[in-house]
C-alpha cells in the first residue's frame, strides 16, 4: 500500500500547487512541503525494506487480456521503476 499511496500523494500535491498557488502567492510552498513530508513518510516502510534486500512489489492487471500488470517496483539506485510484466 505504501507504494500505491506515494504515488496518490504525490498525484494530489501536483494538482494542488496551482490551486495553492492562486491563493496562497509566494506561500505556496508552505503547504506543498507538508505534502511532500507525508509522502515521505508513506514511503518509509517500503524504502526500510528495499535497504534490507527485500523486494517491495505492488501489481495491478493493465492489459489482462495480454496479461500485462503495471507493477511498479522501488530500487536502491531510483525512486520508482514502473515496469510491465
Amino acid at each position: 500500500m505504501s507504494l500505491l499511496g506515494t504515488l496518490l500523494i504525490l498525484v494530489v500535491s501536483v494538482l494542488a500547487s496551482p490551486v495553492f498557488t492562486r491563493y496562497l502567492g509566494r506561500n505556496a510552498g508552505y503547504p506543498l512541503a507538508v505534502i511532500y513530508l507525508v509522502a515521505a513518510a508513506v514511503f518509509t516502510p517500503a524504502a526500510i525494506k528495499v535497504m534490507n534486500g527485500e523486494h517491495v512489489t505492488y501489481s495491478v492487471p493493465w492489459v489482462p487480456a495480454l496479461d500485462l500488470n503495471f507493477a511498479p517496483k522501488p530500487m536502491a539506485l531510483g525512486w520508482s521503476s514502473p515496469t510491465l510484466r
